[in-house]
């Protein structure tokens, strides 16, 4: 999974931003409209977008492919944060816990720049951490 850009709102329409945008959504979704059978109609719009890249063992990978899309998207993203309707938008950085046998504590560094370049940008950070996936050998 990696690290998504994860933009919504209430009264933000996503097909208007994306229209104008060089980015491709995995997902898209409206107010008022169901997106997961089982579930109740959004209660508001957005889009997700993947980012960082699909390495679960490698935060600091996918904080330097972040940057990357930061500084060469700043325009966007700067359209973004300025765009009628986002409520909210988020880096949600996915990755493997290390925790097992030998490790007590997980923590995770965010590195200043990053944290400089997505608080101009209005752009909050998510840490999803997922169990381990099971290797052949476990």
């Amino acid at each position: 999974m990696g690290c998504s850009l994860r933009v919504r709102g209430i009264s933000f329409d996503p097909d208007t931003f994306l229209a104008e945008c060089p980015w491709t959504a995995d997902a898209v979704w409206y107010r008022g409209k169901k997106r997961f059978k089982r579930k109740p109609p959004c209660e508001d719009s957005g889009f997700n977008i993947g980012i960082g890249g699909d390495n679960w063992s490698d935060l600091d990978a996918q904080i330097a492919n972040v940057l990357a899309f930061i500084k060469t998207y700043n325009r966007e993203l700067e359209r973004l944060r300025d765009f009628p309707g986002v409520d909210h938008s988020m880096l949600d950085f996915g990755f493997e816990s290390r925790i097992g046998d030998s490790i007590f504590m997980q923590g995770e560094y965010l590195p200043p720049e990053l944290l400089r370049l997505t608080g101009a940008l209005n752009i909050g950070i998510g840490l999803s951490i997922y169990p381990r996936r099971q290797s052949k050998e476990d």
